[in-house]
């Protein structure tokens, strides 16, 4: 709840954009960050979000001579 007693639904998410030279920025995918069920032992986190989200990038992706893309040099948790 806020100050003013509202309740504030969110929803994490690992989001890859393109963004342009003016700044414009263009959703190309989305990855829900969220456990699975209830009874996990680890949290979901941005790094797992990655690996579930790479291979949809990796599909839609297009040759984009200017685009840089920023990869974790870590491997996916267990």
């Amino acid at each position: 709840m806020n100050v003013n007693g509202e309740t504030i639904y969110y929803h994490n998410t690992l989001e890859a954009k393109l963004i342009t030279p003016d700044g414009f920025a263009l959703s190309i995918a989305t990855e829900f960050i969220e456990n699975e069920s209830p009874n996990v032992k680890k949290q979901d986190c941005e790094l797992r979000a990655f690996y579930r989200l790479a291979p949809q990038l990796k599909k839609t992706s297009f040759n984009c001579p200017s685009c840089s893309w920023a990869m974790p040099s870590t491997p996916p948790p267990p």
